[in-house]
């Protein structure tokens, strides 16, 4: 079940969730992208963050970092 508590059938081999928040690192809050990708399958999720500057033009500050395994997007039934 999803963290809504919703549920849905659908026909995917893989799913990813973006969205726009705040990675405090050493001690340095800072603009960043999330993302959540889950390969179908797998029994979880990978997260990854990517710091920016948020000012016209984007700026990336550093590589993006690996937080570690999350709950999975979606659950295959066979």
């Amino acid at each position: 079940m999803s963290p809504t508590g919703r549920r849905a059938i659908v026909d995917a081999d893989g799913c990813t969730l973006a969205w726009d928040g705040y990675l405090t690192l050493d001690g340095q809050r800072r603009d960043a992208v999330f993302v959540r990708a889950h390969e179908g399958g797998q029994p979880s999720a990978a997260l990854f963050a990517q710091r920016y500057a948020p000012a016209a033009p984007f700026d990336e500050l550093g590589n993006s970092v690996f937080l570690g395994a999350d709950q999975p997007l979606f659950v295959c039934i066979p």
